[in-house]
């Protein structure tokens, strides 16, 4: 993965922050993914991989979020923006950054 560890953690735990904050308050974090991939493949019957879907909408939730992490939003896909999708882009391409996705989703839905 060339992801920056740093990078990979806060992503991580901004990916978690929604997950948690969306799940049923009895589903498991897998069963919530799960769903959501289902939902994507309903709302969207031309997809043809639900769960990359999945991952990515899970992502832009994420970066688009207000954090306590370092006080500002994570917008912005420029690298010359601060955002934190802009930090990812100027270094990572899309498939680096889904190869992250898929490890952090395989990672909470253990």
């Amino acid at each position: 993965m060339k992801m920056i560890a740093a990078d990979y953690d806060l992503l991580r735990a901004l990916v978690i922050r929604v997950v948690d904050y969306n799940k049923a308050p009895d589903e498991t974090p897998a069963q919530f993914v799960e769903r959501y991939a289902e939902h994507m493949q309903v709302k969207h019957p031309n997809i043809k991989d639900k769960f990359k879907a999945c991952r990515w909408q899970l992502f832009h939730a994420a970066v688009r979020q207000p954090t306590e992490f370092d006080g500002q939003r994570f917008t912005g896909r420029s690298s010359s923006m601060l955002g934190f999708y802009g930090k990812l882009s100027a270094y990572l391409n899309d498939d680096h950054i889904d190869t992250a996705l898929r490890q952090i989703v395989k990672e909470i839905a253990r």
